[in-house]
This record gives structure tokens, sequence and C-alpha cells, in this order.
């Protein structure tokens, strides 16, 4: 009994030595791949081995490479004031009918999910070059969230890119993605119909179909925030019921495969 425990207490030695060398080895890597953004991106306001803000095309850009349970990366940077619009994309189909944005892009749509609104903004966002670079990028995610009193487009990774300027490629596509908003509202706008009004020898335009499709781009933005918010909140909460361990393992499985087939997982 006495060698066993002996020998116990030297495995645990052993994991755990192993687990600060993994650890640390980890984050060695992270500050060298940050270093080589920062080295492209030079003007940054803060900088450590697993978080820098730089300046892309001008742009603040706020990028993560952190490793909890998963090595993951976070690179957001903030939307043009006055717009409000929701994006979130996931890497393939989601199960349970979840609505989706189509682009037109048959590749692009069958690899991505893609809930947008206002529709005809989102869709002119994902022009042909961030959809190209996006199915260079496996397992991408994006969403619009609150961050610092801000509206910011946010991307995940479920990986930290290497240091060969995978990254700053990648925080110039969140710059691009987020830069087109102005753009692609102007064109919606565009898009309306001009109407004039008043006197043949002196006519005015009506904007009124301007407004009102303003107004309809904004309660779909409010109707698929509030959405996602809902599908978050069962989400979280099933989420819990099942770590909880209140329930048998059959239960418990049967509960994922419901929440897998409602595209609630991931």
């Amino acid at each position: 009994m006495v060698v066993v425990i002996a020998l116990l207490g030297v495995f645990g030695v052993l994991a755990a030595l192993t687990g600060g060398a993994l650890h640390s080895a980890h984050r060695l890597r992270r500050g060298r791949v940050l270093d080589a953004l920062v080295e492209s991106c030079p003007a940054q306001t803060l900088h450590d081995d697993e978080h820098a803000v730089v300046r892309v095309d001008g742009i603040l850009v706020e990028v993560r490479l952190l490793h909890q349970s998963a090595a993951y990366t976070t690179i957001e940077c903030a939307l043009p004031d006055g717009h409000t619009l929701v994006v979130a994309l996931q890497p393939g189909r989601p199960g349970g009918g979840a609505p989706r944005l189509l682009t037109g892009d048959d590749h692009f749509d069958q690899a991505y999910h893609l809930e947008g609104a206002p529709a005809d903004v989102v869709r002119r966002m994902f022009g042909d070059d961030v959809r190209r670079a996006l199915l260079c990028t496996p397992g991408a995610t994006l969403e619009v969230a609150p961050s610092g009193g801000h509206r910011v487009l946010r991307m995940t990774l479920p990986w930290v890119p290497s240091e060969d300027g995978t990254l700053p490629a990648l925080a110039r596509l969140v710059v691009v993605l987020a830069g087109r908003v102005r753009e692609a509202s102007a064109a919606a706008d565009q898009a309306q119909p001009a109407l004039l009004r008043g006197a043949p020898y002196r006519p005015m335009l009506d904007d009124a179909p301007m407004r009102q499709a303003r107004s309809a781009r904004r309660a779909e933005v409010t109707a698929l925030a509030a959405r996602l918010a809902d599908r978050a909140a069962t989400r979280t909460a099933l989420s819990a019921l099942l770590q909880a361990g209140a329930l048998t393992g059959g239960v418990a499985a049967t509960l994922a495969g419901a929440l897998s087939f409602l595209g609630l997982t991931g």
C-alpha cells in the first residue's frame, strides 16, 4: 500500500510538471504569434503574451490568444456608430430549421450558416473576397457583441494561428468586414425607388420609400436579436442542467441530441 501511494505521488508530481511545462510552452507560442502581429501592425497600445491592441489600416483591433480547456483566438473591432445590425456566422448547418441568410454562393452557404439583419445590408458585406477568406478559415465564427461601451464585430477561432502572417490577415479581414457597414447601408438605401412629388414644374424628391425601408430594417434587427437572445438563453439553461449531473447518462445523452438537433450546441 505504501508503495502504491508513493507511486501515485510520483505520477501526480510528473503530471503537474508536464502540465506546467505545456502551459509555459503555450504561453511562449502565443507570445511569439503576437510579436509577429505587432511587427506587421506596429502601432500597438497594449501587448502581453495573450492580448494585444493594434492598428490595422488605421482601425483599432483587439486580439486575444487564449488557452483554457482548449486553444482559441478572438479578434474584434468596433462597428461604425449609428449603424445597427446583427451578424451570427457559424460553420456547418445547425439543425432544427434555424433560419439562414443565403449569399448565393453555394460553396459558402454549404460551409457556413449565416444569420444577419438587415439582410440587404449583411448580404452586401459578405462579398466574394470575404467569402473566399472565410472558406480558408476553418471553424471561424462571427458575431456582433457589446464590448467596452461599443458594438464590435468579433471573430472567434477554435485554434491559435501560427507565426506565418495568418493573424494579421485575419485581423485585416475583420476590419474590412466591419468597415463595409457604412457602404452596404448606403447601397441598400440607394436601391430604394426614387419618387417625385409636387408640381410638375417644380418636382421634389420624396424619401418616403427610404424611410420605410430603414424602419423595416430596424424591425428586422430587433426580431433577429430577440431570436438569438432566446436561443442563447435556452442553450445556457439546458447546458447548465446537463452539467449539474442531476440526470442519468441516458437522459443526458438524449437531451444532448435534442440540443444538437435544435442548433443550440457549440
